[in-house]
């Protein structure tokens, strides 16, 4: 995995346009987003209404391990969200500031990517990095000294896995010290 100073400027006003948002899935109706095919794979019994949309599941966080309900609703839909495991900005930051808007688009809609997760643990996680040096953020209860980790331990490893793969599947790098961290975490999850 290449190592280079993650590149920060340019992304904070412009995520939108630099990302753009959810596309049509064309395996479900082409009228679903990505987020509905993503909760359909990682919702237990997902229900779909006549346009292909989830609608109603079980799942269980990876994050957190809490078993929870989704019912799609204006104040219900945000209590499950959909995070990319290597956060946009992230990403941004570690090489996909100099690609295309396709590029990019491709990767925020990426299933391999996207994680169904609970919200309030997704917003916690935020960047799931600190970019600009060793130190946690406010709110992670659990941590390497700079990359976030879930608060279910026994998901951290696959976690930490998943990041790597992401990173490699992209041509993406980590900065000297993620580096470091994420060797370290995963030679001690090879031990376990």
């Amino acid at each position: 995995m290449p190592t280079a100073k993650p590149h920060t400027t340019g992304y904070k006003a412009n995520r939108d346009t630099l990302f753009g948002g959810w596309v049509n899935s064309p395996q479900l109706c082409g009228t679903a987003t990505m987020r509905d095919q993503i909760l359909k794979r990682d919702l237990t019994n997902p229900v779909l209404n006549d346009r292909c949309q989830v609608v109603s599941g079980t799942f269980t966080d990876p994050y957190t391990g809490q078993h929870m309900t989704f019912k799609r609703g204006k104040d219900t839909s945000s209590l499950i969200q959909i995070d990319h495991v290597v956060a946009v900005y992230d990403a941004y930051a570690s090489g996909l500031w100099n690609r295309s808007q396709q590029e990019r688009e491709t990767y925020a809609n990426d299933p391999d990517v996207l994680l169904a997760s609970q919200g309030k643990a997704n917003m916690v996680k935020s960047e799931g990095i600190n970019l600009n040096g060793k130190g946690g953020r406010k709110g992670w209860t659990q941590s390497t000294p700079s990359i976030w980790l879930p608060d279910n331990r026994g998901y951290q490893c696959d976690y930490m896995a998943k990041r790597v793969h992401i990173k490699h599947k992209y041509n993406l790098t980590m900065s000297a010290w993620e580096k470091d961290e994420t060797i370290a975490f995963l030679t001690q999850c090879a031990t376990q």
